[in-house]
């Protein structure tokens, strides 16, 4: 009962591949139904027609089952990247939030601090590839508030 309970859903996603499987076999079969009444089912392993037809059933029966576990890693992978997709664009939306927000910590910092006009505060980031990558800065002088170079080597 629990085979043929898992066999409905399968047959309803893959019905087309099921049919082109059971059609392949069928044509197969029918262009030799008058050899296999005359020998019996011992035509499929003891005639040379016979062997063929069996090898080519099977073949294209393996070769589907690969086409639908091809089919299934495909889904899974455009899920994954619609998920990717949706977890950019959220990053996208968040980023210039998250950048403005670091600035102004760095200016409550900079006040705190009491810098000067000829001071700055700069936030780096150590990311994989050992580099510190800036991604902030504030000073009260326009000049120093720049940025010239966006990330420094590390060792």
């Amino acid at each position: 009962m629990k085979i043929i309970s898992g066999i409905k859903p399968f047959l309803l996603k893959n019905w087309s591949r099921t049919l082109v499987v059971l059609g392949g076999i069928g044509l197969a079969v029918i262009g030799s139904i008058q050899d296999i009444q005359k020998n019996n089912w011992s035509w499929f392993i003891k005639n040379p027609a016979g062997i063929t037809f069996t090898v080519s059933a099977l073949a294209t029966i393996l070769g589907s089952a690969a086409t639908w576990k091809e089919a299934q890693l495909l889904e899974r992978q455009a899920k994954e990247i619609i998920r990717l997709e949706g977890e950019l664009e959220n990053e996208l939306i968040l980023q210039p939030i998250l950048l403005r927000l670091i600035v102004k910590c760095l200016n409550l910092i900079s006040n705190e601090l009491k810098f000067s006009s000829n001071e700055r505060i700069s936030l780096y980031i150590h990311n994989r590839r050992k580099n510190f990558v800036l991604i902030g800065r504030y000073s009260k002088n326009p000049n120093l508030n720049r940025v010239r170079v966006t990330s420094l080597r590390g060792k």
